[in-house]
């Protein structure tokens, strides 16, 4: 079943009998089948899994309010799945973000006390600080100065959103991270914000640091890093 938002694209990609489910986020501008190969890896670990694709030309929109309205939307939407699988016995559930992607899943983990593990490619710890420095996101960040807001006040505005804030809800989680030292679009040092907050709280997170820039980064542990695989075994 393919469900199409102005917001986002979502595509099912079931198996038999399910007993176990998986929420899969994209990243941003890449199709939701793109990820037909890991899909397929899931698939024959069990999963049944759900994914969401962000649309490409959404991304020049990308502000606070524009990312809590989506976090919603889709905080709905895997509220009804979750319903439904109950409904047919399955108990076992996990999330799986990729780049921004990561930013939705966490918020969903932190909603959904049934979702135990979690695997991100690449995270923001401060969405705020990656708009003021990111320069494909200039356009929100100089509307934002047009109307006297700062970078701060952004953070605080919309904290369902912000990795960091209410961190304190991933408590009992299994959370496994791959990052890039030398990521030219996700700063290793944004990601690391969530990082020690993480640990600060005693969070159960594992963190894998690799190389490369984002997109062939984050494709070459989808495609062949086997870490992931056995953390969601």
């Amino acid at each position: 079943m393919k469900q199409y938002t102005p917001y986002f694209v979502s595509k099912n990609y079931p198996v038999p009998n399910p007993k176990r489910v998986i929420f899969f986020f994209t990243g941003y501008g890449t199709k939701v089948w793109f990820y037909n190969h890991t899909y397929k890896i899931l698939n024959a670990m069990g999963y049944s899994v759900y994914s969401y694709g962000f649309p490409g030309r959404e991304l020049t929109k990308i502000d606070g309010s524009y990312l809590n309205e989506l976090r919603i939307i889709i905080q709905k939407d895997v509220s009804a799945t979750l319903k439904a699988c109950k409904q047919v016995g399955i108990e076992e559930y996990a999330s799986f973000g990729v780049s921004m992607g990561s930013v939705y899943s966490i918020g969903i983990v932190k909603a959904f006390p049934e979702i135990k593990r979690m695997v991100m490619i690449t995270a923001y710890g401060n969405c705020a600080r990656q708009v003021w420095e990111q320069p494909k996101l200039k356009k929100s960040k100089k509307n934002y100065l047009k109307n006297g807001i700062s970078m701060e006040e952004v953070y605080n505005s919309y904290p369902d959103i912000e990795p960091n804030v209410g961190i304190e809800k991933l408590q009992g989680k299994d959370m496994l991270l791959f990052c890039s030292r030398n990521d030219k679009l996700i700063d290793i040092e944004n990601t690391y914000e969530f990082v020690n907050r993480a640990h600060e709280a005693g969070l159960k997170l594992d963190v894998k640091i690799g190389h490369g820039n984002h997109i062939p980064f984050c494709y070459k542990v989808l495609k062949d890093d086997k870490r992931w695989r056995e953390f969601l075994k």
